[in-house]
């Protein structure tokens, strides 16, 4: 079973895709995640559908770069 690829859903489009394809947000203190597409279509549709919000955006970019 080596090559077993996890898969994961993008939270914008629905898609499922490699999970090494997609941005993860962590929501804090719940040890869960949300998955994205890298693209800018997908965050602005999830955005748009209130499944992420700019701060998420904005905290993700911060713990990325910080």
């Amino acid at each position: 079973m080596d090559n077993f690829v996890p898969r994961r859903r993008c939270i914008a489009c629905m898609q499922s895709k490699p999970k090494d394809e997609l941005l993860r947000f962590s929501i804090q203190g719940s040890g869960r995640g949300k998955y994205i597409c890298n693209n800018q279509a997908c965050i602005e549709l999830a955005i748009k559908k209130k499944r992420i919000n700019r701060e998420d955006l904005l905290n993700a970019n911060k713990r990325e770069n910080g």
